[in-house]
């Protein structure tokens, strides 16, 4: 779906109105972000409604991508690792709505450390 300066304009206003009259975030808040290695090998996504997290291995260097989520204080949820370029992989992790979550999505060679890591906060 496109979107029009005039459309995306609304939804930003009718976020903030519904976060500044009920305290929580929109039902919609979906993010998508990518590893902070120079290539940008894996990319997370969290998608709510649905509260699906995907993760996508963008590159074929030896890497996998992997991604994971955590609560506001740091509990840590659930992962998905995709492993070969363009590989996706997705995991439901459900969560109660409007709630603060962290996603993470980092690169990892094997059962390795994890490396090039970026994380962004978000709602479920």
């Amino acid at each position: 779906m496109k979107w029009n300066k005039l459309g995306t304009a609304a939804g930003t206003v009718t976020a903030a109105v519904a976060i500044s009259l009920f305290g929580t975030a929109p039902a919609f808040a979906s993010v998508s972000f990518t590893t902070t290695d120079k290539h940008m090998g894996g990319r997370a996504y969290w998608e709510s409604p649905g509260d699906r997290l995907r993760v996508l291995d963008q590159r074929r260097d030896g890497y996998s991508a992997w991604a994971g989520l955590y609560t506001s204080h740091g509990k840590f949820v659930g992962s998905v690792k995709a492993s070969g370029k363009g590989k996706l992989a997705s995991k439901r992790l459900n969560r109660k709505e409007g709630r603060k979550v962290i996603v993470k999505v980092c690169l990892v060679k094997g059962g390795g450390k994890k490396k090039y890591c970026a994380q962004r906060i978000n709602y479920a």
